[in-house]
C-alpha cells in the first residue's frame, strides 16, 4: 500500500513538475538571488521534458549545490567524496581521476564517468567541458530524460539516475524538503 502511495505521488509530482517547468524558467531569470545554474536547470530539464523539481532534488542529493563536488572510488575500492574550492581545483582533480581510470562522478549532478565518456564521444563535450555548471544540468537533464523513456513517471527511472534503488528515498526526502505535500514524511 506505501508503495502505490509512493508511485501515485511521484507521477502526480513529475505531471505538476511538467506543468511547473513550464513557469519556472522565466520565475528563476526574474529572481534576482537565483543562481546562474538554478536558472540553467530550469532550462535544462525543460529541453528535455522532465520534471525541474525532480531534477532540483537530484542536486540536492548528489552535491547539496556544489558544482565541483565528486564521488569517486578509490584504487582501494572504497567509496569517497570529495568537495572542492573552486573550477581549477576541480578540473585537476578531475584530470586525475581520468587518468587513474578511475570511476567517479562529477559536478553539481555527479554525472558519471561512464556517462562523461558516452557524451565526449557522442556530443563531443569532454569531461571538463562537463564541470561546467549549465552543461553537468543539461546532461543530467539527458540522463534523467532517458530513464523515464525507459520506465516512464516511476521511481525505477529515479533509481535508473543512479543506478540503486537505495537512492529513491534519498530524492523523495529532497523533494519533500523543498515542496513538502501530501505523502512527505513529518519531522
Amino acid at each position: 500500500m506505501a508503495r502505490s502511495v509512493l508511485y501515485n505521488c511521484l507521477k502526480i509530482l513529475f505531471l505538476v513538475g511538467l506543468i511547473h517547468t513550464a513557469t519556472v524558467a522565466s520565475a528563476y531569470a526574474a529572481s534576482n538571488s537565483s543562481s546562474s545554474w538554478e536558472v540553467c536547470l530550469a532550462t535544462s530539464a525543460q529541453d528535455a521534458g522532465v520534471p525541474a523539481n525532480i531534477l532540483r532534488a537530484i542536486v540536492d542529493v548528489e552535491s547539496n549545490g556544489n558544482p565541483w563536488a565528486f564521488g569517486y572510488r578509490k584504487e582501494n575500492g572504497k567509496l569517497a567524496s570529495k568537495f572542492l574550492k573552486d573550477r581549477d581545483t576541480a578540473e585537476e582533480f578531475l584530470r586525475h581521476l581520468w587518468k587513474e581510470r578511475l570511476h567517479f562522478d562529477a559536478g553539481l549532478a555527479q554525472i558519471s564517468s561512464p556517462n562523461l565518456q558516452r557524451f565526449w564521444k557522442t556530443r563531443g563535450i569532454s569531461p571538463i567541458d562537463a564541470l561546467e555548471p549549465c552543461t553537468n544540468l543539461e546532461l543530467a537533464a539527458v540522463v534523467l530524460g532517458e530513464q523515464i523513456k525507459k520506465h516512464g513517471y516511476t521511481w525505477r527511472a529515479i533509481a535508473g539516475y543512479n543506478g540503486s534503488t537505495k537512492y529513491i528515498p534519498r530524492v523523495w526526502k529532497a523533494l519533500c524538503q523543498r515542496e513538502p505535500q501530501a505523502g512527505c514524511p513529518r519531522g
